[in-house]
């Protein structure tokens, strides 16, 4: 079978990249000892011997792809873009070696048909057979799924080893069983597997999976808080989606919009400042009081203003929560992203980017 396409580039020319997989890498260490011509001279290094060196490089080179490409395939990889390679040296205890590192990313692709050529087709029909027996694997875990309603720990592994976009289904039933009985450790497992998994599928995708997820209150408010935590953690940011959270009149589902707004991101694009600023337009907006300020007649002296809270309480106006239900007058409790701190925030971080 021939290798995969290994390029340093991150496109493939004459192929559409369909979806990006998990990062691979191959580390190979070799003994000092392989180069231990290199003691000779300058001169002799940059003259007849070069040729040596290069060869026995050009060889671990070559080695380190290959175990990367191997690695690849088993993930059903069409390509791997991204190649790049690191050579470090490795002292301790009298030793003295050296490792080289490959690493990339596995992508699907598909060739554009108006470039294939007949020798092309015959090659993509090749099948790499780990790639067919795990699928394989991956349709049996699915079915005994659907039948017995759970995941062993054997199949979890399998899916978070492989992440397969036909495990979604699966992966969602698995997190709705769980997040609502988990605790504590087992609690954050669970989160943390929800996330590995759907890092490494495609992010449209994901997005598209979770924002649903997100609004399915039958399940918990718990299982929605790992959706919640999932999205923010992956920055799968869909602002069309947030802005129809938000406009729903849901004050719950609102929460879940604002508090994944507020979450720290690493960067940020043109995109995302024109994204922020409309999500500050549409905060202040949908957000507004829900109690009502009125006036009240004192015990002892005359009228004084109060704010009614939705549950009938009446609260002095300097109180910021109300004493009956500890929400303000928004319906937020102390330490819930609030709409009006995070349209300030919004607004700070528009003045920076």
């Amino acid at each position: 079978m021939s290798n995969l396409i290994t390029t340093t580039t991150s496109n493939l020319e004459g192929w559409t990249i369909t979806n990006y997989l998990q990062p691979v890498s191959s580390n190979i260490v070799v003994g000092a000892n392989i180069f231990s011509d290199f003691s000779a001279s300058i001169t002799d290094f940059f003259g007849g011997r070069s040729g040596t060196y290069e060869k026995k490089l050009q060889q671990i080179y070559e080695q380190s792809i290959q175990k990367l490409q191997k690695k690849a395939k088993a993930m059903g990889a069409s390509a791997i873009v991204g190649l790049k390679i690191d050579i470090d040296e490795i002292t301790g205890k009298g030793t003295q070696m050296f490792m080289v590192t490959a690493y990339g990313t596995p992508v699907r692709a598909i060739r554009q048909r108006n470039e294939v050529s007949t020798n092309d087709s015959a090659i993509e029909k090749v099948m790499d057979g780990t790639y067919v027996e795990n699928k394989v694997i991956a349709k049996r875990i699915i079915e005994r799924s659907e039948i017995n309603k759970r995941l062993d720990l054997n199949d979890l592994n399998f899916i978070l080893e492989h992440p397969y976009p036909e495990f979604v289904d699966t992966m969602i039933d698995y997190t709705r069983r769980n997040a609502s009985n988990a605790t504590g450790p087992e609690d954050e497992t669970v989160a943390m597997q929800i996330r590995s998994y759907f890092s490494n599928i495609d992010p449209n995708t994901a997005a598209e999976v979770l924002y649903v997820e997100l609004l399915k209150a039958d399940y918990g408010v718990k299982y929605q808080y790992s959706i919640r935590d999932a999205i923010k953690e992956l920055c799968l940011i869909d602002y069309d989606k947030l802005a129809d959270i938000m406009k729903s009149g849901n004050l719950q589902q609102g929460k879940f919009a604002l508090n994944i707004l507020a979450a720290k991101r690493e960067s940020y694009t043109e995109a995302d400042k024109i994204g922020l600023a409309r999500m500050k337009d549409i905060i202040d907006e949908s957000f507004q009081p829900l109690g009502t300020v009125t006036s009240k007649k004192g015990f002892m002296s005359g009228e004084k203003s109060v704010w009614v809270c939705t549950c009938k309480r009446s609260n002095d106006l300097d109180a910021k929560y109300c004493a009956g239900c500890l929400n303000d007058i928004y319906g937020f409790k102390q330490g819930e992203s609030h709409p009006v701190g995070l349209s300030k925030l919004i607004e700070d971080r528009l003045s920076f980017i």
